[in-house]
């Protein structure tokens, strides 16, 4: 059985009114690198005045499924991906 397909139809899903529940979320990762690949100028939104406005680094995603019994979850990860950065080849699709 494929891991999707099997995780589709685990009991152990956290479910909303009988909706799976996804959560998502982005950090910006500060690199020193300039020639890595990937590494690109990004902004940061963060309020404390201690961090710079303007970071070199990577951008990360991730998405999860909520797992657990009750009120009691973790986030399963299922996709993570470095979002910014990285340019496709013109034959490749994204």
């Amino acid at each position: 059985m494929q891991w999707s397909k099997w995780l589709s139809q685990h009991e152990s899903l956290y479910r909303i009114k009988g909706k799976r529940v996804y959560v998502g979320d982005g950090i910006k990762v500060g690199k020193e690198g300039r020639k890595m690949p990937g590494v690109k100028r990004l902004h940061q939104e963060s309020e404390d005045v201690s961090k710079p406005e303007w970071i070199r680094g990577h951008y990360f995603n991730a998405l999860s499924i909520l797992v657990g019994v009750g009120k009691v979850c973790f986030a399963l990860p299922l996709v993570l991906r470095l979002d910014d950065g990285i340019k496709s080849k013109p034959t490749q699709k994204g």
